[in-house]
């Protein structure tokens, strides 16, 4: 499952901030509270590998990296800081 992204049925408005969590369960938590969010299904997602990203990364108006505050995660945010320069 190479480069699975979780996004929402409702879809996404690429001209609103989009959260990009680390887990599905984690982007829910987000949308209950009112943002918009998706999610890769595990830090260790290479951003490299996501579809959804190479069809709509470039139409996102702001995105917001929500990924864990540990060793994983700290990784996997530079990562796709790297990947969205």
């Amino acid at each position: 499952m190479k480069g699975l992204i979780w996004v929402p049925a409702s879809g996404v408005d690429t001209s609103k901030p989009l959260y990009l969590a680390e887990a599905p369960i984690k982007a829910m938590g987000l949308l209950e509270a009112g943002y918009q969010a998706i999610s890769v299904t595990s830090s260790n997602v290479n951003p490299d590998d996501c579809v959804w990203f190479k069809e709509n990364g470039k139409k996102l108006k702001l995105l917001c990296l929500a990924f864990d505050n540990d060793t994983a995660g700290k990784k996997a945010t530079d990562s796709w800081i790297n990947y969205c320069k």
